[in-house]
């Protein structure tokens, strides 16, 4: 994404070129502590469609990428 401070919405210059498109999936489990405070753990398996463009650092982008976090 992009942040910026334009007057208008018509000022903005979207490059889609440089967006990364993937697919994946995500596991997802949710459940109850004794004191019924919710918790949640997730982890995701991405793969990157547009893996011929380069990071900053010149190499190739990842052939997968993961993800994980917990949450309240």
């Amino acid at each position: 994404g992009a942040v910026g401070n334009f007057s208008s919405f018509d000022e903005v210059d979207f490059n889609t070129d440089s967006f990364l498109t993937d697919i994946g999936g995500e596991l997802r489990l949710q459940l109850f502590t004794f004191y019924r405070i919710p918790l949640l753990a997730y982890f995701q398996a991405v793969r990157p469609l547009n893996r011929d463009r380069v990071n900053s650092d010149g190499l190739k982008i990842d052939k997968w990428r993961y993800y994980f976090g917990f949450g309240l």
